[in-house]
């Protein structure tokens, strides 16, 4: 719950997921006593009942939730629950695809359009999914909201499990800046400066160390991040590198298995020319 005394600019900072009594007269005068302990991050009992808000998991202290007001963006797209996408079977027989567009940036959290045991082989179960955005993280299965609060500055409190995706991915990279003589007193990471590469061109949040992060789809890079502008970091404080096992989704070399409203562009070689001469007038 967002209270709307803690919204505009130069106001409090705001304060996400804790769950308030209707029965307190003001909460805003005792907000901590009002924020219960960490739940699991399960399916809620009663989903959309008055007490639950989901996705069932709570703040033991406020300041775990705590966001600071932005001045531009602030806004992202979450997909869960993706495992199994079924929108039934279009006109041409084949199962109808998914694109899902943002101008936000986007997080995809658990295994994704992988409904057969998390399988990504070819011939295993799925349908046609793209997702364009500013940007797009992979979360783990293991992934819970609650973590990125309490280990903000440490991967070893986000461990990774193994979890698998299959969809096609169109967004941005970073800038890329000459490589600084040293970070805050330090060494710099080898690849610091740079927009980290293809292998980290879906970015991670978690410790993937004995990991394996499997993807099948098709990767492309149109432009420059509007939102997730921040520099390319590792393996310190942002993430560990999970083991890639990335690999090409061969059903888009056939039209017919393109995700919906898939960009097709049609290139015109002129190999020769005839003058025809009319007769005058």
């Amino acid at each position: 719950m967002e209270n709307a005394a803690f919204q505009g600019v130069g106001a409090a900072p705001e304060n996400y997921g804790e769950f308030l009594s209707p029965l307190t007269p003001n909460p805003l005068n005792n907000i901590a006593s009002n924020i219960l302990t960490v739940l699991s991050n399960g399916p809620c009992a009663s989903p959309g009942g008055a007490n639950v808000p989901w996705p069932g998991m709570y703040v033991k202290n406020y300041q775990e939730a705590r966001e600071n007001n932005t001045l531009f963006f602030r806004r992202a797209l979450k997909i869960v629950n993706g495992s199994s996408i079924n929108l039934g079977t279009c006109p041409d027989g084949i199962a109808c695809g998914l694109t899902i567009v943002s101008e936000n940036p986007v997080y995809i959290q658990g295994n994704f359009n992988t409904p057969a045991a998390g399988s990504i082989l070819p011939a295993s179960a799925h349908v046609a999914v793209s997702v364009l955005a500013d940007a797009v993280t992979l979360l783990s299965s293991n992934w819970n909201d609650v973590n990125s609060f309490t280990s903000p500055y440490s991967p070893a409190g986000r461990a990774a499990t193994t979890t698998n995706y299959r969809f096609a991915v169109a967004a941005g990279k970073g800038l890329s800046f000459p490589y600084p003589a040293a970070c805050g007193g330090g060494a710099c990471y080898q690849d610091f400066g740079t927009d980290g590469g293809v292998h980290n061109f879906m970015r991670f949040l978690e410790n993937w160390s004995g990991q394996t992060l499997n993807y099948r789809g098709s990767v492309v890079s149109f432009y420059y991040n509007r939102q997730a502008t921040g520099t390319y970091k590792c393996c310190t404080t942002v993430y560990n590198a999970p083991s890639r096992g990335y690999n090409f989704d061969t059903d888009f070399l056939t039209p017919t298995l393109l995700p919906p409203r898939t960009p097709l562009f049609r290139d015109v070689n002129t190999i020769g020319f005839t003058q025809t001469v009319l007769p005058t007038p």
